[in-house]
C-alpha cells in the first residue's frame, strides 16, 4: 500500500483559516500544550520506531501501543491513534489521515477450529486513507477497509470494508456513504499533537499580511 499523501497544500490552506483568525496573545496560548505534547508524541513515536514499527511524521499515538510494537506495525502521516488493543502478530497497515478512537479493538490472529492441531491463522489488515474507526471491534478475516471508511461505535466489522462505506451494527452492515473524506482536517489535533502544522499555518498566513 502506498503511504503518499495527496495534494497537501490544499489541506494546509483549509486548516490555516481556521489559525489565521487567532490574535498573537491566542496563538502563543496555543502553543504551551502543543510543545508539551509535542516532546511526548516525539519520544512515543521513537520507542515505537525502535521496536521496529514504520511510524509516519506527525502521528500521534499511546505509550502502550509503542511499547508493545513490532516491524508488524506500519502507520501513516497526520494520524491519531488513541487505541492500544490492536493486535501486531500479523502485519497491520494503516494509512494517511486516520483517527482510531480509545475503544477500538482490532484482533488479526485466530485458530483452525477443523483442525485437530488447533493451528493460529494470522490475517494481515490494511486500514486506507482517511478512515475513521470509532469504538468498533475488528475480527480475523477482514483484510482492507477502504479509503475514507467509517466504522461506527458498537460495530463489528466481520468482511472487507468499500471506500466510503459508513458501516454500523453486529455484524456490521453498510448504513450509509460518506460523500467526501475529511481532507481539511488533521487528526492529529484530537489528541494536541498538532504542533508543526499549526506553526506551519501561522506563519504562512502572516506572510501573507
Amino acid at each position: 500500500m502506498s503511504l503518499s499523501i495527496e495534494n497537501e497544500a490544499n489541506i494546509i490552506t483549509s486548516y490555516e483559516a481556521r489559525i489565521a483568525s487567532r490574535s498573537n496573545v491566542h496563538f502563543f496560548i496555543g502553543l504551551y500544550p502543543r510543545i508539551k505534547n509535542h516532546i511526548k508524541y516525539m519520544i512515543i513515536r521513537a520507542i515505537a520506531r525502535l521496536r521496529g514499527a514504520t511510524i509516519g511524521k506527525c502521528t500521534v499515538l499511546p505509550y502502550a501501543l509503542a511499547k508493545k510494537a513490532n516491524a508488524n506495525l506500519i502507520v501513516g502521516e497526520h494520524c491519531c491513534i488513541s487505541s492500544s488493543n490492536l493486535d501486531l502478530r500479523a502485519p497491520l497497515v494503516i494509512g494517511n489521515y486516520v483517527a482510531i478512537s480509545k475503544n477500538v479493538q482490532i484482533i488479526n490472529a485466530s485458530h483452525n477450529v477443523h483442525s485437530p492441531h488447533f493451528e493460529t491463522i494470522l490475517n494481515s489488515l490494511e486500514i486506507q486513507d482517511y478512515c475513521w474507526l470509532a469504538g468498533c471491534k475488528v475480527i480475523p478475516g477482514v483484510s482492507v477497509i477502504k479509503r475514507g471508511a467509517v466504522c461506527g461505535m458498537g460495530a463489528v466489522i466481520v468482511r472487507n470494508v468499500s471506500q466510503l462505506a459508513i458501516m454500523g451494527g453486529n455484524p456490521a452492515s453498510q448504513i450509509g456513504q460518506r460523500k467526501m473524506v475529511h481532507s481539511s482536517y488533521f487528526p492529529e489535533a484530537l489528541l494536541g499533537g498538532d504542533l508543526v502544522v499549526y506553526v506551519k499555518c501561522w506563519r504562512k498566513s502572516r506572510q501573507k499580511l
